[in-house]
């Protein structure tokens, strides 16, 4: 697959074999500025086994009333125990491991999130 982010943060690519990837292609978010500066894609194969997982900064930088970020360790972490989870499952699971760190803080960003698997 031909990959690009435009302005997210890096997509994981996690690894049959347990290797865990950044994919960092991209550039600036899309539609912030007009300046003609040009995105960098790369190719990605998934092969059976793997999973990538997308997100936006909501995730990692969800904070409790202590100002505690969920962190992009957590979510990594998160991910490596759980990647073999269904793709709905896992889904469901990291939100509300995301709930659990916030607590009562209020939401201050959008959780968005997506998984792909190659069996």
């Amino acid at each position: 697959m031909i990959f690009l982010n435009a302005g997210h943060n890096p997509a994981l690519l996690l690894r049959k074999d347990g290797t865990l990837e950044q994919i960092e292609a991209g550039g600036i978010g899309l539609g912030m500025l007009d300046l003609g500066i040009p995105y960098t894609s790369t190719n990605i194969t998934l092969n059976a086994g793997d999973k990538l997982f997308l997100y936006t900064d909501g995730i990692p930088e969800a904070m409790n009333i202590k100002e505690e970020e969920y962190s992009d360790e957590r979510m990594i972490n998160f991910f490596k125990e759980n990647s073999r989870l269904l793709t709905d499952e896992f889904i469901k699971s990291i939100v509300e491991d995301v709930k659990s760190h916030v607590g009562e803080a209020a939401q201050s960003d959008d959780i968005t999130s997506m998984i792909l698997k190659r069996d």
